[in-house]
């Protein structure tokens, strides 16, 4: 496991590990489920056992993310390079088929079409900086927020508009998990955390315990 330092002010710490994913990718075959199912049920499995880690960064301040774990998993939607996210919650309890098909639910609702409009869209489309303080005053950006999305992203491309806005202190995710590409069988997943919310120490257990768990299928 290897900590990477970043010079002068650090908005967020990597950690990055080397996974053995062969025995589940075989896993994820012999189920008929993507290994995406089983990478999302690992992280919220090793989430459950900290806790602390289950904040998101919001305004520079840390925000419980609730009782239950919610993992993001970022999808790519045709060849534009638009992207839409599944929110999976409590994925720790459910089965990788299930979570195999409600990862799949939002891509084919996405290509359906832009969804409907509501009055408070509206607002934001006509007035947005009213919009944005109506929603910081009376807290509806955060409650919408911790309902709608996760402290937790997982994304298995690189995408730069997420990075960049990671990078530069922008936006309210806490941890961003990029698997790299697997080559016979093993995988090098990096962690990307907000500094606000801890420090690489328990990050790099909570990466150590995702290790396991993956490692852990027979």
């Amino acid at each position: 496991m290897w900590y990477e330092p970043r010079a002068g002010y650090a908005p967020s710490i990597n950690i990055k590990t080397e996974i053995d994913v062969s025995k589940a990718l075989a896993h994820a075959k012999k189920e008929g489920v993507s290994v995406n199912s089983v990478f999302v049920k690992a992280l919220a499995q090793a989430l459950t056992e900290f806790p602390k880690l289950n904040y998101f960064s919001f305004w520079g301040r840390p925000v419980w993310g609730g009782d239950n774990t919610r993992i993001s998993l970022v999808h790519e939607i045709g060849d534009e390079g638009a992207i839409n996210l599944a929110t999976i919650a409590d994925a720790e309890e459910k089965t990788l088929a299930t979570i195999h098909g409600e990862l799949k639910n939002p891509v084919s609702e996405a290509l359906q079409g832009p969804p409907k409009q509501t009055p408070w869209h509206k607002v934001m489309n006509f007035c947005p900086w009213l919009a944005f303080r109506l929603m910081k005053m009376t807290g509806k950006f955060q409650r919408d927020y911790a309902r709608d999305f996760s402290p937790i992203i997982f994304s298995n491309i690189n995408l730069p508009a997420i990075t960049e806005a990671f990078s530069s202190g922008i936006g309210f995710v806490a941890m961003i998990v990029t698997p790299g590409h697997i080559q016979e069988g093993k995988c090098v997943f990096n962690i990307s955390i907000k500094h606000e919310i801890t420090n690489a120490r328990p990050v790099g257990k909570y990466l150590t315990r995702v290790k396991e768990i993956i490692e852990a299928y027979v």
